[in-house]
């Protein structure tokens, strides 16, 4: 799994997709629920994994556990986001809801700021 070695550009990617699925979140409210936005968010959902997958969790013991927390978090949203997707078959404009799957790990978002700070610090 991944190098383990997070750097400031990992950091700066893995908070602009949280920030761009947190977005499509709000339009997917926004917008009735629509499975056009639960579509985009699943995509972004997935570059997120792809990057824990392709980086590991690090090696700062708190950081690896945030970024644990969230890849349990969108893999059991994901499992249930397919498995519906599967059931439901919705159009772009049909209402997409489900639910099941581990909450968000709202302290990620404060962990990976701190996070970044500290590494410029240290450089």
């Amino acid at each position: 799994m991944g190098t383990n070695n997070w750097n400031d550009t990992d950091i700066q990617t893995l908070l602009r997709l949280m920030r761009s699925s947190k977005q499509e979140y709000e339009q997917y409210l926004s917008n009735g629920r629509a499975f056009l936005h639960a579509r985009k968010l699943r995509e972004n959902n997935q570059a997120i994994l792809d990057l824990i997958a392709a980086e590991g969790f690090g090696s700062d013991d708190t950081l690896a556990a945030g970024l644990q927390d969230l890849k349990e978090h969108l893999e059991d949203w994901a499992r249930c986001w397919d498995r519906e997707q599967t059931t439901q078959a919705p159009k772009d404009g049909d209402p997409f809801v489900f639910t099941g799957y581990k909450t968000y790990p709202k302290h990620l978002d404060t962990l990976l700021t701190r996070y970044q700070a500290d590494m410029g610090r240290k450089i």
